[in-house]
C-alpha cells in the first residue's frame, strides 16, 4: 500500500511525498533519461523512408489522382443541378439563389479541389490492398523492402504480385472499396451532423448519395489507372 501527501509549495506545504509501506513502488525510482537528439532524428528518417519507400511500392499514378479529383466537381455540376436534386438540397439545406450566387467561388472551388486531391490520393491507398501488403514487408524486412532471395517472405510476395495484385487492381474493386466507404464512414458523418444541425432524411439522402457515388468513381479510377 502506498500512502500519498499531497500539496502545493506555493501553498506553505511540502510538497509530494510518498511512503513506501510494501513492495508496490520502488525505493528510488529512475528519473527518465533526456531524450537523445540522435533517436529522435533516426526515428524521422526511418518515418521518411516507409513513406518514400510506400510511394514507390504503390506505384501511385498522380494524372490518375488528378482526373479523379476532378469527379467530384463534375458530378457536383450534374448532382446538384435544379433539375436534378439541385432544388432539393436547397431546400433542405436552407440554402437560398442568394447564398449559392455569393461567396469567393474561386476560393470555393480551389480549396473544394485541394480536398478532393486529398480524398484521391488516400482512396488510392485504401481501394487496393498494396498498402498493407507494403507495410508488413516494411517490418519484415527491416525497412529495406526487399526480402532476402528465396526466403518465405519472397515466394508469398511473388504469389501476391503474379495472382492476387492484378484483381485488386480494377475499377470494380475499387469502386466497391468506394462504396462501402461511403455507407460505413461518409453515412454515419452526416447522419450525426444531421440529427443535431435538426437537418432532414432528405439532406442527409442527397449528401450522401453524392458521395456515395462520387468516392465510387474516384476509387474505381484510382484503382484501375496504375
Amino acid at each position: 500500500m502506498v500512502l500519498v501527501f499531497s500539496g502545493f509549495r506555493v501553498l506553505g506545504f511540502s510538497g509530494f511525498r510518498v511512503l513506501r509501506l510494501s513492495g508496490a513502488v520502488p525505493e528510488n525510482p529512475k528519473t527518465p533519461e533526456p531524450e537523445n537528439p540522435r533517436t529522435r532524428k533516426l526515428q524521422n528518417s526511418s518515418t521518411i523512408h516507409l513513406f518514400t519507400n510506400f510511394i514507390k511500392i504503390m506505384e501511385i499514378n498522380y494524372f490518375a489522382l488528378i482526373v479523379a479529383a476532378l469527379v467530384p466537381m463534375l458530378l457536383g455540376f450534374v448532382w446538384y443541378h435544379e433539375k436534378v436534386f439541385g432544388k432539393a438540397w436547397m431546400a433542405a439545406a436552407g440554402m437560398t439563389d442568394e447564398k449559392v450566387k455569393g461567396g469567393n467561388m474561386a476560393l470555393i472551388f480551389g480549396l473544394s479541389f485541394l480536398f478532393a486531391l486529398m480524398l484521391a490520393f488516400e482512396m488510392s491507398i485504401l481501394s487496393v490492398h498494396d498498402a498493407f501488403v507494403s507495410g508488413a514487408m516494411y517490418y519484415a524486412t527491416n525497412g529495406t523492402m526487399q526480402p532476402e532471395a528465396g526466403s518465405e517472405l519472397a515466394k508469398w510476395m511473388d504469389y501476391y504480385n503474379t495472382n492476387l495484385a492484378a484483381s485488386n487492381h480494377t475499377f470494380k474493386h475499387g469502386a466497391f472499396h468506394g462504396v462501402m466507404l461511403g455507407i460505413m464512414v461518409v453515412l454515419p458523418i452526416f447522419a450525426t451532423n444531421a440529427l443535431f444541425e435538426r437537418k432532414g432524411f432528405k439532406y442527409v439522402a442527397v449528401n450522401v448519395g453524392y458521395w456515395i457515388i462520387c468516392i465510387a468513381i474516384m476509387s474505381g479510377i484510382v484503382a484501375a489507372w496504375r
